[in-house]
Parts: C-alpha cells; structure tokens; sequence
C-alpha cells in the first residue's frame, strides 16, 4: 500500500477542509485520477505503418532515423526497416521499403535459424534499436528464434550498410532487451536482460569485463523493467523502460516486477527514472507515460524531450504505429507529457447570468445572458463561470482548446472554490428542438462542469444530427472532462440518448448522472465509438445510469471499438439500475474487441432479452475484460452475461503455462438475479448457470451469492446494511479509494458495490 497511503493521508485532510461540498470533493478526487491515471494528451500518427518498440536516433545531416519491430512478431520475418526524416514529421523508407538489414543476404547461420515455439515458426528480429556514434550507425537487436541479442555495425558509416555483427558468427549475449548507451566520455554501455550492464571495449567488438554490473533502484534491487534504455539530461541519468500495469492496482510499486498470472494487464506504461549515476540507484516517478510502453525517450536536435510510442495495450492513444509525445520537465524536475489541460496564469474569465447587462462578459453585472455568446467571444484558455437559472441550446465548440464551464455561481462570488453546483441549479435546456444541447467537435482541453443538459431531441435528415442529443464529441481524445453533471431527458433517434462520442473522443465522466435518456438504437444514456487515434480510454467514475432506454443494444452505455484490437471502458464505482434494451446488454454491451474494466459496481433491477441481461458480448478475442468487487443484483432476462471468447493456455518464458483469459470475474456478488444462467459463450452456447460453475472455470475467482441487503434499492438507496454478505469481503489489491457518495474506502476493510 505504499503507493497509496501518503495520498490518502492528504485527501482525508482535503475532505475535511472543503466540507461537503461536491464541487469541492470532486477536485479533490480527480487529482487522485491525474495521480494514477493520468489523460494522455492528443497525439498524431507519425506515419501508418505497423511498428512497436520504437527507437530513434540524431544522425548527420540534422536527419533522424526510426526503426523498430516490424512484420509478425511471434513468426518469421524477413530483416531490419529503418526510416529517415529531416522534421520528425515526414519519413522515408530508407532502402527498398526500408530494410537495411535481412536474414537471407546478411545474416549469420545461427541468426537465419526458424525454430518452433509454442507451436509457431519463429524467426525474428525483437526490438532492435537504433544509434549513431563514433561516425557509423550501430544497431542492437534480439533474435526470437533463440532470445539472443547482438549489436550490428554499418561498415560504411551509412545506415544502408553493409552491416557486421560485432561479436563474429556467434551471439553476443543470452539475452534479450538490448539497448547501448554512450556517456560523457565516451564509453559505451550495453544493457540487456532488464538491468545487466556491460562496459564494451574500445574496438566495439565485446565487453571490457566477463561480469556485467546491474542497474537498481533507489532501494538497491535490480530494475525489473523490459526495454530499458539511457539518456543524459542535464548530467542526470534517464531511464526509461516499460511494465505492464493495471490501473488501480494499488498494492504494488510501479516499478517492480509484475506478476503476469495475477494482474489485470491492461496497461502496457512508460516508465521513467532518474538518476545521478549510471547505475543507480534510481527514482521512479509515477505513471509519467501511460499506454506508451516497448517505446523509449530521446532528445531531438533542438534538446526537445520526445516519447516515441507505438501503443501496445487495450487503452493506448494509438495502435501499433508510431507517434511522438511532446515531453516537460515539470518544477519538481519530473519529466511529464507537456498536457495543456490544466491552465495558466493568463486564464481568462467569462461570466454568465440571466441576470447580466450582455454586455462586456467581464464582470457579474456585464455578464452575457447567452452560452454560446460567451463561448464566441472568449480567447482560448478561458473559464466561463455560470450563475444559476435555465440556458437555452445548443452550444457549439468547435476548434477550440482550454474552455472550461463552470456552474454552480450565485451571481457574486470571486472565486471557484465559493460554487455549489448541487445548491445552484444550471440547466441548459434544448427544449427537445436543440439536436445537440453540447456540441463539440475537434476540440482540446474543453471541461464541462456542475451543469444539467435535457431535452436534446438528436434527429434530423443528417445522420450526425441522429447522434448524442445531449452532449455530442467528435474528437478530443482524453482531454474532455465532464464533470458533476447530470443528463435528463434526453432522446436520440440512433445512438448514445445523452451522450455520443467519436472520432477520437474518450472523455473523462466524474460524478456524473444519466437519467431517462432513450436512444432508437444503441446506448440509451451512452454511446462510444473507438473508431480513430486517441479515442480508446473512455472513463466513467462515479457516475449512475438509471432509467435509461435503447431500442437496440445496451441500456445505459454502448461501446464499440470498431474492429480494431485496442479499447477500454472503464466503469469505476457506478451505480447502473433500471435500464432496459429491446436487444443485448440491458447495461452495457460490447462491440468488436471492446474491453471492459468494472471495478467497485452495483449493476441492478437492469432488463434485457434472451442475451445480456446486465452485460453482452465479453471477450471477443484478443479483448480481455475484468469485472472486480461488483454487485449483480436482480436483474432480468436470458442469460446475464454473454461472452466470446473464454480463454486460452499460453507458455510465458519462464516456461510455466498460466492461462491467458478474456473475461474474468473476481470478487463479485449474484444475488436474485431472473436469469437462465450466469454466463453464455455465443459460438456454442455453452452456459455457466450458477455461481458455482463460474469459480469451477477459469472465469471467476471467489465469486459468491447472498443478499446484498441494501438499505432501500426501490427507494434509490443502495448502501450496505452491516449484516450484509457485501461488507469487508472486497479484492483488496483492486479498488478505488472513494465510494460513490465520495467517502474514502478503508484500504484494510471495504465493501463490494459502488458504496
């Protein structure tokens, strides 16, 4: 728990001091959000072509060269690609199409060996990486056939080649991750293994000594990282390197070992370290760069810092291409992805009141009495500060970046801390003639706080106009945020009832409610489609869904990935009742490779039809999806869950066999739940009927049945009696640290469910 404590220390003094004020708490908890899960900012492909672990390089000329794993990773492939850019921007494949390097015309014998493992032909180059000193072009590699790694030479100082393995016909290691590193003065390091080191003679042909030294950390253990690579910023050592995490595991160090057979391996990070001498010991920061692992950090010429990343795991920004994130050494002297989320100095103030003179927008008295007059005429990284009363919709943002709405204002305060969004109602009304109460499209930055929306009417000759008629998002990757806001009333004639988003869209959602919302189609409160860069780490956090009506698939939330490997929803400690579907998933269903995270939920009274009473369509293969420390309490249809694909027996490289598995349920509670059975499998309706059968397959794991005893569910009121069977039996290393109604969980002793 050392990750956690500390923070925890410092939220409990929060708590106290700002009361119970939910605007107040809310901020308080999404700095926790920014603590473990950080919003990546909107990244661009750097060019399509399916790459990871990228690695680049500053050669002469002022050109950078690229290069990384390409063709089939786990088959055979035919040799090296590098590509070459002035401007980081435009790439050309160096060669014919790209490859410097192939194991038919350059390869030693033991190099072009095919071997077979785990059932697959195998022969390949692992992570090769790219560098440029002592007037030649250098590259370390690892062959899959054999998990050896080598370092190669450009003989002609030109990054066509020819190219010479520097250690002869024979490999220059047992081992696999090789990077090089050349410090001040000269010397080059190779490192491999996740920490071994080797000083390399000066002939660059092997290692000055026969044992290698090891990395470790601040506490003097060897670093458990893949892929690490040095740099040297302003005489400080830099590590960056990469591990799987999940989220909210919070009972585990981010930079130690991970243990593949017990976590949640949804996340594949950067990671970076820091410090003053090569060796170590170095100090991890935090989450710096999530969903970037297999990528590395590197300067460009005008001493810039970069992530280059290619996006690995289910919610990374992009997949399997490459893209550059802009880094910042932020005042404590961590290096940080450079996010203009949080604003600056020059933040601009714009007030709105019905009760204002519409005249300048600069005070409470010269306020605008319209929404969309003050989103015209603010600069950009302005706040709109809204007092209490009715708006009219729509309101349309369009390329714009850092508009933040704030409601909640009496009409006289001087700060934002003085807001109560609960005490002072904002609605923005579209008056069911309004397509969209919010529109916002290929905007960054944009915060939407402590107001209403209802009576969106999303319908309209234009297919567009059909979707999210409360809030609609085209764009914005992450850097949306919704927050304290309630969506009422609101109806689509196709998906996502209140809200819609696409394009590259994955809002943040915090203490958010949906509420009689109906969709004709797909989503009745919530629609996503993950169907460009940045759009696949949607996040629903303290939000409930209740009474809300699709048509077609999903009651309250609808997710689609469009086809494409990668996508995560994250439902974090909601609360998700009474929501029906004509169709499949009477709370949620999952389209094409969608990935769901279900931690600390109370999933009840939900209806759906023969498939997906609670939620459909799980696990279609590669999709993993984990339901953790939930409720499922009376709801009603066929089948509760609906899955495709169960799991899969894979042999890790240790050479133990762990099961590789695309739904997991874990600490979960059934209870009165109107069903034939507790799980389908689609593709041969095999069922899992009762909770018994769950924890017999590799599916569940210490799910159990008993009355959750809420204290009121038909009144709304879906807090834990003391005798309940939910009480203090939580997965504890798995968990949001506040409850719904925002108190902080005890680490030691917390409940099942969202409360």
């Amino acid at each position: 728990m050392k990750f956690c404590f500390p923070f925890l220390l410092f939220l409990f003094c929060s708590l106290f001091q700002f009361g119970q004020n939910p605007d107040s708490i809310s901020i308080e908890i999404e700095k926790y959000i920014d603590e473990i899960d950080p919003a990546m900012p909107v990244i661009d492909l750097v060019f399509e072509q399916n790459i990871s672990d990228i690695s680049i390089c500053k050669g002469p000329n002022h050109t950078y060269y690229l290069t990384g794993t390409t063709g089939d990773a786990l088959g055979v492939q035919d040799g090296i690609r590098v590509w070459a850019s002035s401007d980081m921007k435009k790439w050309n494949a160096v060669n014919d199409n790209g490859f410097v390097w192939t194991f038919i015309n350059d390869g030693e014998k033991w190099q072009k060996e095919i071997s077979t493992r785990n059932g697959w032909k195998q022969r390949g180059i692992i992570s090769p990486k790219i560098y440029y000193f002592f007037d030649t072009f250098w590259i370390t590699y690892t062959n899959s056939n054999s998990n050896r790694s080598g370092i190669l030479k450009s003989t002609s100082g030109k990054v066509y080649g020819p190219w010479k393995e520097v250690s002869g016909e024979i490999p220059l290691v047992e081992g696999e991750n090789a990077s090089l590193f050349q410090d001040s003065d000269s010397t080059v390091y190779f490192i491999y293994n996740n920490g071994f080191v080797h000083a390399m003679n000066k002939e660059m042909t092997g290692f000055k000594s026969a044992q290698p030294r090891t990395i470790t950390d601040e506490l003097g253990n060897k670093i458990g990282n893949c892929c690490i690579q040095l740099t040297k910023v302003s005489d400080r050592y830099i590590l960056s390197s990469s591990k799987w995490n999940s989220i909210y595991d919070v009972s585990k160090s981010f930079y130690s070992s991970s243990d593949r057979a017990q976590s949640i391996d949804l996340r594949f990070d950067g990671v970076i370290a820091s410090s003053n001498s090569l060796f170590g010991g170095y100090k991890f920061q935090p989450v710096p760069v999530p969903h970037s692992g297999g990528g590395s950090l590197f300067a460009d010429f005008e001493d810039n810092l970069w992530y280059a990343l290619s996006g690995k795991d289910v919610a990374a920004p992009v997949v399997n291409n490459p893209a550059f994130l802009p880094l910042k050494i932020d005042q404590l002297g961590e290096i940080k992805p450079k996010n203009s989320y949080v604003g600056n100095d020059s933040i601009q103030i714009v007030y709105v009141s019905s009760a204002g003179n519409n005249s300048k927008g600069n005070s409470w008295e010269n306020a605008y009495t319209s929404l969309q007059r003050a989103v015209d005429l603010a600069n950009d990284n302005s706040q709109i500060w809204i007092s209490k009363g009715k708006y009219d919709a729509p309101v349309e943002i369009n390329l714009r970046n850092g508009l933040s709405f704030y409601g909640g204002f009496i009409g006289n305060e001087a700060s934002l801390n003085e807001r109560n969004s609960a005490k002072n109602r904002v609605v923005v009304n579209g008056r069911n003639s309004a397509r969209h109460v919010f529109s916002i499209k290929s905007s960054n930055n944009i915060r939407i706080d402590g107001l209403t929306i209802q009576g969106g009417n999303a319908s309209g000759e234009s297919i567009q106009n059909q979707y999210g008629a409360g809030i609609h998002i085209l764009g914005g990757g992450e850097t949306v945020r919704i927050i304290n806001c309630n969506f009422e009333n609101n109806k689509a004639d196709l998906d996502g009832g209140a809200l819609y988003c696409s394009i590259g869209s994955a809002p943040l959602l915090l203490n958010c409610i949906f509420k009689n919302n109906v969709s004709k189609n797909n989503g009745g409160a919530v629609s996503v489609n993950c169907n460009a860069p940045n759009g696949y780490h949607p996040r629903f956090i303290n939000c409930i869904f209740d009474n809300n009506f699709a048509y077609g698939d999903g009651g309250a939330i609808y997710f689609d990935t469009n086809k494409k490997k990668n996508g995560l929803l994250s439902v974090i400690n909601c609360l998700i009742t009474n929501n029906t579907t004509l169709k499949e998933g009477g709370a949620i269903t999952l389209d094409r490779n969608s990935n769901l995270l279900m931690i600390n939920s109370t999933v009840c009274f939900n209806k759906g039809t023969v498939q997906g009473a609670a939620i459909g369509s799980f696990g279609k293969v590669p999709a993993k999806s984990r339901v953790i420390n939930s409720v499922f309490y009376q709801n009603y249809g066929g089948i509760l869950f609906t899955i495709e694909g169960e799991a899969e027996t894979v042999k890790t490289i240790d050479n133990a066999f762990i099961p590789n598995i695309w739904v997991q349920f874990s600490n979960c509670l059934f209870e009165a739940n109107e069903v034939y059975g507790l799980v389908q499998r689609n593709f041969d309706r095999k069922t899992w009927k009762n909770v018994s059968e769950l924890n017999e397959s590799i599916m569940g794991r210490n799910c159990f049945q008993g009355d959750p005893m809420f204290i009121d569910p038909y009144k709304g009121d879906f807090h834990l009696n003391n005798s309940s069977k939910a009480k203090s039996t939580a997965n504890k290393s798995y968990y949001f640290i506040y409850s719904l109604d925002c108190q902080l969980r005890n680490p030691d002793s917390f409940n099942l469910g969202c409360y």
